[in-house]
């Protein structure tokens, strides 16, 4: 274990080294995390197995008989206020 100087004096270079091997060794698992989280839930299955949601939730959020309809694409290709020619 490598002692932390309180005085107030900047950190020995070992001790530096140490502190940012560790934040990198961090960063590097939390990355990993995010992709086993991804890998792991993203469908709404939990290792093959359907998880869905709870009737409640469904019923607050009003769900319960699925999305709405997707809306009808636009025509009106100006909706930006752009003359197209």
């Amino acid at each position: 274990m490598v002692e932390l100087d309180t005085s107030g004096s900047m950190p020995s270079p070992e001790a530096t080294q140490k502190l940012v091997a560790n934040a990198q060794s961090v960063v590097a698992r939390w990355w990993l995390l995010a992709d086993e989280l991804m890998e792991k839930y993203a469908d709404g299955n939990v290792d093959g197995n359907a998880q869905g949601y709870p009737a409640w939730w469904l019923k607050a959020v009003e769900y319960s008989s699925g999305p709405p309809p997707v809306p009808s694409p636009t025509t009106d290709w100006n909706f930006f206020d752009i003359t197209v020619s």
